[in-house]
């Protein structure tokens, strides 16, 4: 099996990491799959690289391969003519939704290769609820964490609380959910927060922290991104990793994938029961649900004040779920979707004079002309 694949971003992206590059290679590995990734550019050689893939596809593509399409959403030319692949391709087609990006951006061209692909693949349930009306063929697959075999071994001397991310997209998660929490807390221990990008941001975390003596705050901002084992030394220096969520339609379409960082390391987390969370965490086993500041901040306390075989205890579990969403159980799953039997489902708009227009599914793998395809291309 050949696998084309074709993302809305290059590797700077999580997701296009986690969900494409790290995919595809344990596919290489385990199964054999021949891979090939674009994405879109203005440099010359990507550009090169897009359209000698991208042709590969639409000239020698056969039913025993599969053609991703992964985040992508513009309806820019790279959009239009992957429209036009999935269209006209004799391989399988899969469109790859791992955010609710329909409520940031305009949901056309997402609407469009959600109904027009054989599969749609989702990185959470919620998604799964907004993609099932456009197209039934949908599959639940979450975002794998690599085999980085990075384990934490003991607690801290200081018991360190942590958080992973990017931290001006969760801000107001930390803010409305977790400062208040650790601003009331008596016990001294160490909170080091990873993701922060502007200095401005920086300044402000800072001064929320400027009268709790107890905090000792660590900002690293040196982090190398695409050094997954240097990411996760330490990820594994966390006591507790935090994933707060304050409940909405776009968190609620999370999948968890802090919560998977964390567990990977055997790190119990304190952890919001919204979205994809309560799958990975289980409450009182690998960490703990927490819905209120308040509750963050007794379970603080007894995570703290934790014996050691008590915390060693949730330490293995966390490490135990792993297996659930390893990179290898996942790429199994995403292989068995790529050469499961094809269900056809086409969604085709129709106009009568008499009565408007109206919605038809019918099955078929006939491609009719889009008008998404001959419309003025603009920012999104």
């Amino acid at each position: 099996m050949r696998c084309f694949w074709f993302s809305q971003n290059d590797k700077r992206a999580p997701s296009t990491r986690y969900r494409g590059l790290f995919l595809l290679e344990e596919l290489r590995r385990k199964r054999g799959v021949s891979a090939f990734f674009a994405f879109p550019s203005y440099k010359p050689w990507n550009i090169a690289r897009f359209v000698i893939v991208y042709l590969l596809a639409y000239l020698t593509a056969c039913e025993r391969d599969v053609v991703v399409i992964q985040k992508v959403m513009s309806n820019r030319i790279y959009a239009r003519l992957l429209l036009l692949l999935v269209r006209t391709t004799r391989a399988r087609t899969i469109y790859d939704l791992d955010d609710a990006e329909y409520l940031r951006y305009s949901d056309r061209f997402i609407n469009r290769f959600v109904t027009l692909c054989d599969t749609v693949v989702v990185g959470s349930e919620d998604l799964g609820r907004y993609v099932a009306p456009r197209n039934p063929n949908w599959r639940h697959i979450t975002s794998g964490i690599i085999a980085h075999g990075v384990l934490k071994t003991e607690k801290e001397k200081i018991f360190t609380i942590g958080w992973i991310g990017f931290y001006d997209d969760h801000q107001n998660n930390l803010e409305t959910l977790v400062f208040p929490a650790l601003k009331s807390l008596d016990l001294p221990f160490r909170l080091v927060v990873l993701g922060v990008r502007r200095d401005q941001d920086e300044v402000n975390l800072r001064n929320q922290f400027d009268h709790s003596p107890q905090v000792q705050l660590e900002i690293p901002r040196d982090l190398d991104w695409l050094s997954e084992k240097s990411i996760y030394q330490r990820v594994r220096r966390f006591d507790v990793g935090l994933a707060p969520l304050v409940d909405g339609e776009h968190t609620r379409s999370k999948s968890a994938f802090k919560a998977k960082q964390y567990l990977s390391c055997g790190v119990p987390v304190l952890a919001s029961s919204v979205g994809e969370n309560p799958k990975f965490v289980r409450d009182g086993v690998n960490g703990f649900l927490c819905d209120h500041p308040e509750v963050y901040r007794k379970r603080l306390i007894e995570m703290i004040q934790m014996p050691h075989e008590l915390y060693q205890a949730m330490s293995d579990a966390a490490l135990a779920s792993f297996g659930e969403f390893s990179l290898a159980s996942v790429a199994a799953k995403f292989y068995s979707v790529a050469t499961e039997p094809v269900r056809q489902n086409l969604s085709v708009s129709c106009e009568t004079a008499e009565h408007g227009s109206f919605h038809l599914n019918v099955s078929s793998k006939l491609r009719f002309e889009d008008p998404d395809l001959r419309a003025p291309l603009s920012e999104h």
